[in-house]
């Protein structure tokens, strides 16, 4: 037997060893001995004892079927031997493993046999407790209803304690409880008490935390100014604390409140003192979520160009808070208000960035969505090029069409030329008879070669008539353009131009 008890406490050492090292699969092998050396002597008060433990390591797992069967064992034990606090003790924990795994019925009944228990043995503690993992169990459920009936009885039976600390606590979980319940308005009767109770204690903290929490109530019912008086009294209050972090979270919370009631420039400026915050205390992630609530507001604002900034600045604090999934939306965001601009240019290459980003991390969802885009903008990209074409040529017919005086507009002097080309010019004259174009080949009048003659002026400037080129040797040639008027007087206009075929 003494063998027997060395063997028993030494791997209880173990055990705990491994509990300390957070080990809890490792802490299953020496249980498990523990367990079958307890079956072994025939004292089943122990062996429960061990199932409880196995039942707790089990959970800690996530391997809620081990744990259940090894807490049923226990239970069966206690039981057997009528006892009821620690069927009780059982009984909570079978309700607790339950409602981690789901089984909720289950949960139900463990915790109201353990309520019946504790009710008759009058533990109240223990009852608080069990009404307590109901509410728990009834949240997960989401039967917030029967929550909050579970913390009110709580606090009933509270009063009978004198345990402040506990008080505060169950107040803080009803006050929760009805905003879990969509009934936030009822919860600020318990936060209110909970912040009397914090003031006369001096616990600034405890204030803070009640302070911020009424505030976000406040602005989620739309009682702005009384959420913004609430959230400067939590400033003023942390001030002397020098707790930076919680002035960051309020100054978000100040501005996401000026947000909802679309006071932007007040909204930018809380977001600015939170940011400095989160500079100052290297917190990128936080740093970069300012940045992206600020953009938001830049495009409400339709300040693209501040908006774009934001995100550029927004990336490289989500690569230091090693969030490369932000830093891949907020690339895509600033391709979307580049495209929204008509910059295609910029929208692919922001585009065609966050899509390297994306198949780096295996995401076929945004993968297959970014190249839809990047195809659409490719498109818009060939139709705005066609439009500018279209449109600069618009613009140059308008600009000829202009021109009044005699002469060649197109080709111009001293242009090489092939194939069939345009001649452009002006032939008019308050006498006009006829226009002629000859091709001087060689530049030589002897040479002469008729191209064509009209009767008809063009008063302004257009097409006088086509040229193949191909119908005359390669070189340097003139072409000569003769208005006509009466009595055969005429003016001459010359344009040399180099035929390469």
């Amino acid at each position: 037997l003494k063998d027997t008890d060395n063997q028993i406490a030494t791997l209880r050492a173990i055990y705990n060893t491994y509990v300390d090292q957070h080990d809890y699969q490792g802490a299953l092998e020496p249980l498990q001995a523990e367990l079958a050396l307890w079956q072994n002597l025939k004292i089943p008060e122990r062996a429960a004892e061990v199932y409880h433990l196995l039942g707790d390591s089990y959970n800690r797992l996530e391997q809620y079927d081990e744990s259940i069967a090894a807490l049923q064992e226990e239970l069966a034990i206690w039981v057997d031997k009528e006892d009821l606090v620690r069927e009780a003790e059982t009984q909570h924990a079978l309700g607790v493993v339950y409602t981690a795994a789901g089984a909720y019925p289950a949960a139900e009944s463990a915790l109201q046999r353990e309520l019946a228990l504790r009710t008759d043995l009058t533990d109240v503690n223990n009852q608080v407790s069990a009404l307590q993992a109901l509410a728990a169990l009834y949240i997960k459920e989401e039967s917030y209803d029967k929550a909050v009936a579970q913390y009110q009885a709580a606090l009933d039976l509270a009063d009978e304690l004198d345990d402040q600390t506990l008080h505060t606590t169950l107040l803080s979980q009803l006050a929760q409880s009805f905003v879990t319940a969509g009934k936030p308005e009822q919860a600020l009767a318990p936060y209110q008490e909970l912040l009397k109770i914090y003031q006369d204690a001096e616990d600034v903290n405890g204030q803070l935390q009640v302070l911020i929490a009424i505030g976000g109530i406040q602005q989620a019912s739309d009682a702005f100014d009384n959420a913004l008086a609430t959230y400067e009294d939590a400033l003023a209050l942390n001030e002397p604390l020098d707790d930076a972090a919680t002035s960051g979270r309020i100054y978000e919370a100040i501005a996401e409140l000026q947000t909802a009631k679309k006071s932007y420039g007040p909204a930018l400026e809380a977001y600015d003192q939170a940011f400095a915050i989160w500079q100052t205390l290297e917190d990128p992630g936080r740093a970069m979520g300012v940045l992206f609530s600020q953009a938001d507001i830049q495009q409400e604002l339709k300040a693209t160009d501040a908006a774009i900034a934001a995100y550029k600045a927004a990336i490289p604090l989500a690569n230091a808070a090693e969030r490369p999934d932000r830093a891949a939306l907020a690339t895509e965001r600033i391709a979307g208000l580049y495209r929204d601009a008509e910059n295609y240019t910029q929208a692919l290459q922001f585009y065609q960035q966050a899509l390297a980003i994306w198949q780096q991390l295996e995401n076929e969802s945004r993968i297959s969505s970014l190249q839809s885009k990047i195809d659409r903008v490719n498109t818009q990209m060939q139709r705005a090029a066609d439009q500018g074409e279209k449109e600069a040529q618009a613009a140059e017919q308008e600009r000829i069409a202009q021109i009044t005086t005699n002469g060649f507009i197109e080709p111009a002097d001293g242009a090489t030329v092939s194939g069939t080309i345009s001649i452009l010019g002006v032939a008019n004259d308050p006498h006009f008879e006829k226009w002629q174009i000859d091709l001087l080949l060689d530049q030589d009048e002897s040479h002469a070669t008729f191209v064509a003659l009209k009767r008809r002026a063009r008063a302004t400037g257009g097409p006088l008539t086509d040229l193949d080129t191909t119908r005359y040797p390669n070189g340097t040639h003139k072409l000569r353009l003769r208005v006509v008027r009466q009595d055969f007087n005429y003016d001459e206009y010359f344009v040399v131009i180099n035929i390469q075929n």
